[in-house]
């Protein structure tokens, strides 16, 4: 976060054109008697940019008021319902964003702050290792976790050489025999040993090669997935489940005379083996129920038809 704020404060600029990362400048006296003056820094390679935020004045002036409640709008919008704005919002009231941002750094750049975070880089590279057999743990993502444990070291006091680096490296990956050749040759290489970008790069070729990153691996289950198996068909009476690798497909039960369900759905859309004939007592059992209903419908007729006649017969009679 902290980051963050100063990156928008070094490309951000207030009133009179200031550049805000002025306002939490470590010194907020100007410049003392000695100064070699405007734009006369000793190397003679000062910016005009570089000079209004080493010389703006942080009291007495309106602008660096009207700059400061600027910058305070700038962190309320970063902090505010987040847990860092407990640290801040004691300065809602007077507008004071260079109060706010040491309040800020005191927390998330403090020595308890620089401790924890270094035991926690140290925590990373007690436990991290690759073997190239855990699930879903992909050699970028441990190169990943390497190297940002070794940032998280730095930024925190504690650099460490590249020769260490390497040597970390190559203990790291001793779970993975496809790589003993590629340790065995950073080891005995003069430049690789003490070069730890360009023994990542070697290794990434050797596991790269040996097809053991687990992402080659994960991408051909998913194929396998997606194809599906071919499905078996059911054969029991009034249908079952078909069963198959790809998918579980449901056979329709047959109505009458049950018989055997419908073969599955086949790898890549080719048909499944099936036996039985449960469409057949289907459509069967349809024509059954035609007939029954053309029967029913002929003796409604006939009934009918024997009513009017014994009507007729007693209008004669």
């Amino acid at each position: 976060m902290m980051e963050n704020i100063e990156s928008w404060a070094r490309t951000a600029y207030g009133y009179r054109g200031i550049r805000l990362d002025y306002i939490f400048r470590e010194n907020s006296e100007l410049p003392a008697a000695g100064d070699p003056g405007f734009l006369q820094a000793d190397d003679g390679s000062c910016a005009i940019e570089e000079e209004l935020v080493r010389r703006a004045a942080h009291t007495g002036a309106a602008v660096f008021r009207r700059n400061n409640q600027k910058f305070w709008i700038m962190l309320h919008a970063v902090t505010h319902e987040t847990d860092a704005y407990n640290h801040v919002r004691q300065f809602a009231p007077s507008l004071n964003g260079r109060a706010a941002y040491f309040a800020l750094f005191a927390q998330y750049r403090g020595r308890g702050h620089f401790t924890n975070e270094r035991q926690a880089a140290v925590r990373v590279l007690a436990t991290l290792h690759w073997n190239g057999k855990a699930r879903g743990f992909t050699w970028n993502t441990f190169i990943s976790r390497l190297i940002g444990a070794f940032n998280d070291l730095e930024l925190n006091g504690d650099p460490r050489s590249d020769a260490n680096k390497v040597d970390v490296l190559l203990e790291k990956t001793v779970g993975d025999s496809s790589l003993s050749n590629g340790r065995s040759h950073i080891t005995g290489d003069a430049v690789l040993r003490s070069n730890f970008q360009g023994a990542i790069d070697y290794l990434t070729t050797q596991v790269l090669a040996a097809g053991n990153d687990n992402t080659q691996r994960r991408n051909q289950q998913l194929a396998a997935f997606t194809r599906g198996g071919g499905g078996r068909g059911g054969d029991g009476r009034n249908g079952g489940h078909c069963q198959g690798n790809g998918a579980t497909n449901r056979l329709q039960s047959n109505r009458r005379n049950g018989g055997g369900g419908r073969g599955g759905r086949g790898r890549e859309g080719r048909g499944g083996r099936g036996h039985g004939r449960g469409i057949s007592a289907v459509h069967d059992g349809r024509a059954d129920q035609e007939e029954t209903k053309e029967d029913s419908d002929d003796g409604r007729g006939a009934g009918a038809g024997m009513s009017r006649r014994r009507c007729n017969n007693r209008d004669d009679d």
